[in-house]
């Protein structure tokens, strides 16, 4: 019976083996500080432990938020309107994981969110650039496919289609038709969808409440202080002179109303944009009214025509590429492979917050990066 005891010591030492070695994801955030630390390719109390003790290293107020078992995941963060956060995790490609991150805390914080962090299985961060670059295309080919362009995928990389399509917009304010995607023209965007309000309103009704059971099992999201703005007029009102006349100019022009950007004169009245606009283009003078969803333009003695009144229906955004976790998504994107090893642990706080849109870069972030050498 002794080879009995043996074979049974075996399968219990190897059975054993196999459940240390799953490999895990985990994050602990201190909202107070906005400081979050993680640790992935542990077991996952190893993980726990690692995630803890790097969120102490910046937060006073450490709690674990969210772990997986391996898989891409992605924390983003409010832009400066709000404070609010969403931490991904288990997703079979960086895409994935990205854009479950950005979709939810839009949704919870009514405002743009900007990636902080995409980590793969085995610890490997992609660049502050790569992650500043993805964002700004994924919400162009987005706000793109809001207007009518022909877009056909949001992968947030800035092909030859998205080119075109910033292209085409680009012409219709009167701007050189080429596909450059910069600060200037991702405002621009903004603008022409409606703002940040409606944004979120579209990706909470159209994107997250419909997947709304499957996200759950993946994310953890918390918006302290929403966006408390209430319309595009009083976000607008609420911006420099120069950037007034520049979305006024673009507001009119995408209505119908032909305004060179930027306009000579666009004054809130009252001064919290609660009420009417006085825009003066280099083509007239008109009085802007704007509703949710609506819009009333009417001429002054000096422009040509009376555009009258106008609806705006919900824009429509495009589903993410996928919702599911990586048993069931498409093939799983390869892990970068520029380092060894298979552990890695980190903390990092809410990047600055300089402008609200597009993000600041991310290199101002501080960051603490650790790789250990012993085996979990």
């Amino acid at each position: 019976m002794h080879w009995i005891s043996t074979i049974l010591s075996s399968l219990l030492l190897l059975f054993s083996s196999i459940a240390a070695s799953h490999a895990a994801t985990a994050f602990f955030y201190s909202e107070k500080e906005q400081y979050y630390g993680w640790a992935a390719g542990y077991s996952y109390s190893r993980s726990e432990t690692e995630a803890h003790n790097n969120c102490n290293a910046g937060g006073t107020e450490c709690k674990f938020v969210l772990e997986c078992d391996g898989g891409w995941s992605a924390v983003a963060f409010a832009d400066g309107f709000a404070r609010g956060v969403a931490f991904s995790c288990g997703y079979a490609n960086a895409v994935s994981a990205r854009v479950t991150a950005i979709v939810n805390c839009i949704a919870m914080a009514k405002t743009l969110c900007w990636t902080s962090a995409t980590i793969s299985s085995n610890g490997r961060e992609r660049s502050d650039k790569d992650n500043s670059d993805f964002d700004m295309a994924w919400y162009a080919q987005q706000m793109l496919y809001m207007q009518g362009f022909a877009i056909t995928k949001t992968d947030g990389e800035a092909g030859k289609q998205t080119r075109a399509a910033l292209g085409a917009f680009r012409a219709k304010l009167g701007l050189e038709p080429n596909g450059t995607l910069d600060n200037a023209i991702f405002e621009r965007l903004l603008d022409a969808i409606g703002g940040r309000l409606l944004m979120a309103r579209v990706f909470k009704e159209q994107l997250v409440d419909p997947n709304a059971a499957e996200y759950a099992k993946h994310i953890y999201v918390s918006a302290t202080q929403p966006y408390a703005g209430k319309s595009l007029s009083e976000e607008i009102a609420g911006r420099a002179d120069d950037q007034r006349r520049l979305s006024l100019a673009t507001l009119l022009t995408i209505w119908g109303t032909p305004c060179t950007l930027p306009a000579k004169r666009a004054e809130p009245l009252p001064a919290d944009g609660t009420g009417a606009w006085i825009v003066n283009c280099a083509q007239g003078e008109w009085t802007v009214l704007m509703g949710e969803g609506s819009h009333t333009i009417i001429a002054s003695g000096t422009a040509p025509a009376d555009p009258g009144s106008g609806t705006r229906p919900p824009p429509a955004a495009i589903e993410p590429p996928i919702v599911a976790p990586p048993q069931t998504a498409e093939p799983a994107e390869p892990e970068p492979a520029e380092q060894p090893a298979e552990e890695a642990a980190g903390a990092a706080e809410r990047p600055p917050q300089g402008t609200p849109t597009p993000p600041p870069p991310r290199s101002q972030a501080p960051q603490s990066r650790t790789t250990p050498t012993a085996s979990p």
